[in-house]
């Protein structure tokens, strides 16, 4: 029997021609959602086409009408899961890596890093120092910042966004140099 006779032996399943629909009409929105939660869009990528694997090939099937929030929740599950697998790798190699001294070198980058930091936190404007001490520094909500400044959530948005592209913007100026 050749490659194509076993191909056509196999019988399809009755959800595949919807499972098509859905994926080609909704594979990016979950991709999207997905790499919200996990912040990299290579592996939000691979969590979404496990869950449309997983559904393909599984037993059990939604009620109708419920298969694309059944597959939502199979990939968002998914991405969770890598992220407290991450979660309890980064903490595992955090212990590991607080027994270890740090070598002079590193001692002197580390310092210089906080150093140029620092000097580019000085160069903020004031409003965008505050804004990013109260919410990085005392760890305060963005609506707690913003009663304490007595300025809009919105505002404190802006000033988050623009003090962390301004440091962003300083601190690769200094690596790069």
């Amino acid at each position: 029997m050749g490659q194509e006779e076993k191909r056509d032996a196999t019988p399809a399943r009755p959800w595949d021609a919807a499972l098509l629909t859905l994926y080609t009409e909704h594979f990016s929105d979950l991709v999207a959602s997905a790499q919200r939660l996990i912040g990299c869009r290579m592996i939000a990528e691979e969590v979404v086409q496990d869950a449309f694997l997983k559904f393909h090939l599984g037993d059990k099937l939604p009620r109708a009408g419920r298969e694309l929030a059944y597959l939502r929740s199979m990939a968002l599950n998914n991405a969770r899961s890598i992220l407290r697998r991450a979660s309890m790798a980064e903490t595992h190699h955090a212990d590991e890596l607080q027994d270890m001294p740090l070598s002079t070198e590193e001692q002197c980058v580390r310092q210089e890093e906080v150093e140029q930091l620092t000097e580019a936190l000085i160069q903020l404007p004031a409003r965008q120092r505050e804004v990013v001490w109260l919410r990085h520094g005392a760890g305060l909500s963005e609506q707690e910042t913003a009663e304490h400044l007595a300025i809009g959530e919105g505002s404190v948005k802006t000033h988050a966004w623009r003090a962390r592209a301004a440091l962003r913007d300083a601190m690769s100026a200094t690596l790069s140099a």
